[in-house]
C-alpha cells in the first residue's frame, strides 16, 4: 500500500511539473553565445558562474542589466547576453615594452587588471578545416596614446591581452593585443561604447575606441592541432599601466569554436536562479536535428541511468510518452537544434524535493542515426 501511494504522488507531482515546463514553453531559447548561461549583473569574484565564468579582479558585468538595459553598439552579437570588463579597482600593472607592440607575460600580478576567463576544451578538427576560435569585441579606453600625451609617457602605457590560458594563467596561445601607445588597427574614434555605469566618462585627454565605433570587431585565430583536446582557458586582461588613473573597457560576445568536432550530447539540471526554479541545458546538439529532452519524476531504483527507457524508469510510460509525442517546437521536449547549445529555464514555481532525472537524444538529419546523453539528475529546493 504505502509502495502504490508513494507511486501516485509521484506521478500527480510529475504531471503537474510536465505541465509548468509545458505552459512556460516559450521561454525557451537555443544560443551558441558564450554568455547565455550566466545571471545578468555583477560576476562573482574568485568563484565560477552558472555559464562557467570566473572573474579574479575588476569589474566584470553581465549584460542587458542595470544602466545597460538594453543592447548598443552592435551587442549583444549572438542570443541576448553578453560580458563587459573594466579595470575600475584594479591596481597599477607593469607597462608592456613602450612601442613594441608585444603582450606582457601572463599571470599579471595579482589585482593589477580586469581578468576573466572561461575553461574550454580545444575540439578536434571536424573534417579538412583547422580548428579556429573567434570572439566579437570592442574596447574603449580614455588614455589612447596616438591622440595625447601617453604616446610619448610611454610609462602609462595601458594595454589588453586575449588568450588561450593554463589553469596557472600562463599564456598558451595569443588571440589579440592591443596598448594604448601602437594601436595595431585603425586610428581609434572617439568612444561611444560606455561603461558597466552606462555613462562615458569626462575626457581628460580623449575617450578613445577601437573603429568603427558602434560596430563589434571580429578576432578569428587559427588554433595549432598540438591542442586539440587539452583543457585550457580563454582569458581577457584589461590593465592600467602603473597610474590606475583612468579606465579602460571591453564589450565581447560570442565566444566559440570553428571547424571543431561537437561535444558528446549532454543534459544538465541547476536552479541557478533559487528555489523553486528550474534551468536545463544541452550541449552537443547536432544542428538540424530532431531533439529531444525527456524527464522523469521517478529515479531508477538501481541507479542513476539504470532504467529501461534510455536509462530513465517510470511505473508508467505515460509521462515519458507525454514529452516524446509532443508536437515539434514545444520545447524544451521537442524541437529542431538551431545551434549546438540549449537553454531552457523558467520561474514557476517547482516542488522541493522531486528528484527528477533525465536524458536529451537527437535523431539525427539524414538518416544518419541517433545521438543519446548520458542521464542527469536533480534534487529541486
Amino acid at each position: 500500500m504505502a509502495r502504490t501511494l508513494k507511486r501516485r504522488v509521484s506521478g500527480a507531482a510529475a504531471r503537474a511539473a510536465l505541465w509548468c515546463l509545458a505552459a512556460t514553453s516559450t521561454a525557451a531559447a537555443q544560443t551558441v553565445s558564450s554568455f547565455e548561461l550566466s545571471l545578468p549583473g555583477n560576476l562573482p569574484s574568485n568563484a565560477t558562474d552558472p555559464g562557467g565564468w570566473e572573474r579574479f579582479s575588476g569589474v566584470g558585468v553581465v549584460a542587458p542589466w542595470g544602466p545597460l538595459a538594453q543592447g548598443s553598439s552592435g551587442f549583444p552579437t549572438s542570443g541576448s547576453r553578453w560580458a563587459v570588463v573594466e579595470t575600475t579597482g584594479t591596481g597599477s600593472a607593469p607597462p608592456p615594452v613602450f612601442g613594441s607592440g608585444v603582450a606582457p607575460a601572463l599571470p599579471l600580478p595579482p589585482g593589477t587588471s580586469a581578468r576573466l576567463r572561461k575553461q574550454v576544451v580545444v575540439p578536434a578538427p571536424a573534417g579538412a578545416a583547422p580548428v579556429q576560435i573567434r570572439f566579437d569585441w570592442t574596447a574603449v579606453s580614455v588614455e589612447p596614446g596616438p591622440h595625447g600625451i601617453w604616446q610619448v609617457l610611454g610609462q602609462f602605457n595601458d594595454f589588453f591581452t586575449v588568450d588561450l590560458t593554463d589553469a596557472a594563467g600562463v599564456r598558451v596561445l595569443s588571440l589579440l593585443y592591443a596598448d594604448m601607445a601602437r594601436f595595431p588597427f585603425q586610428t581609434p574614434q572617439p568612444a561611444v561604447t560606455p561603461p558597466s555605469t552606462g555613462v562615458l566618462p569626462w575626457p581628460l585627454i580623449a575617450v578613445a575606441e577601437f573603429a568603427p565605433a558602434l560596430t563589434p570587431k571580429t578576432t578569428v585565430v587559427t588554433v595549432p592541432s598540438a591542442l586539440a583536446g587539452q583543457t585550457l582557458y580563454f582569458e581577457i586582461n584589461l590593465a592600467n599601466a602603473l597610474d590606475a588613473s583612468f579606465d579602460m573597457w571591453m564589450w565581447i560576445d560570442d565566444v566559440r569554436f570553428l571547424n571543431g568536432a561537437p561535444p558528446p550530447l549532454s543534459i544538465a539540471m541547476s536552479q541557478p536562479l533559487g528555489p523553486g526554479t528550474f534551468r536545463l541545458t544541452n550541449q552537443g546538439r547536432t544542428v538540424g536535428a530532431e531533439s529531444f529532452n525527456v524527464l522523469s519524476l521517478e529515479p531508477a531504483p538501481n541507479g542513476l541511468g539504470s532504467g529501461p527507457y534510455l536509462g530513465l524508469h517510470a511505473s508508467s510510460t505515460a509521462p515519458l510518452l507525454f514529452q516524446v509525442q509532443a508536437p515539434l517546437g514545444t520545447v524544451p521536449f521537442h524541437f529542431t537544434a538551431g545551434a549546438d547549445e540549449f537553454l531552457f529555464e523558467i520561474a514557476c514555481a517547482v516542488p522541493a524535493g522531486l528528484v527528477v532525472e533525465a536524458v536529451a537524444f537527437d535523431i539525427l538529419p539524414g538518416g544518419a542515426g541517433f545521438a543519446v546523453s548520458p542521464t542527469a539528475a536533480l534534487v529541486t529546493q
